[in-house]
């Protein structure tokens, strides 16, 4: 019988590890070279219901890594989300925003799904396009209720 894979609902993700450490997301990525963490991919779900690969770490790992104050010059959590969010608004891609960020993958593609869920769905479709879904499937309040309403007339399709 095999060993049971062990519970990592309270694992941390690689952007809380950096915060609760003090450290850059690059340093986290380090001390995964060096041995000092062991990372593992599981699926979690987002804010949005969808399950998505996301990399975790035992916080019995984490609370043995040495903790700083992070410099003056790093950005807060809240001044990367509000860079982030600003990009997305102007039209820019998950990838250019990590470049622009210099951030991880995963931290901007979390962030992104944060910005799509608070955002009003004018945000992400424009009114253009709005317009023209509403003159094929009729008034619809959110991109939630678009889904529903094109989800109906499916099933009355088929």
């Amino acid at each position: 019988m095999g060993k049971e894979p062990p519970d990592t609902s309270n694992w941390l993700t690689r952007y809380e590890v950096a915060q609760f450490a003090g450290i850059g997301l690059s340093t986290v990525i380090s001390h995964e070279r060096r041995g000092n963490l062991h990372p593992r991919r599981v699926y979690r779900v987002d804010t949005r219901g969808a399950e998505r690969p996301t990399t975790v770490y035992d916080p019995a790992e984490v609370t043995k890594l040495p903790r700083r104050e992070r410099v003056s010059m790093a950005r807060s959590a809240g001044e990367t989300t509000a860079r982030a969010f600003e990009s997305f608004r102007e039209g820019r891609t998950i990838e250019e925003v990590v470049i622009e960020l210099r951030e991880t993958f995963d931290l901007v593609s979390d962030l992104h799904h944060q910005w799509l869920d608070a955002s009003e769905a004018a945000r992400v479709i424009s009114p253009m396009a709005w317009e023209a879904l509403e003159s094929m499937v009729g008034p619809f309040a959110s991109v939630t209720d678009l889904v529903e309403q094109l989800k109906e007339r499916l099933k009355r399709a088929t």
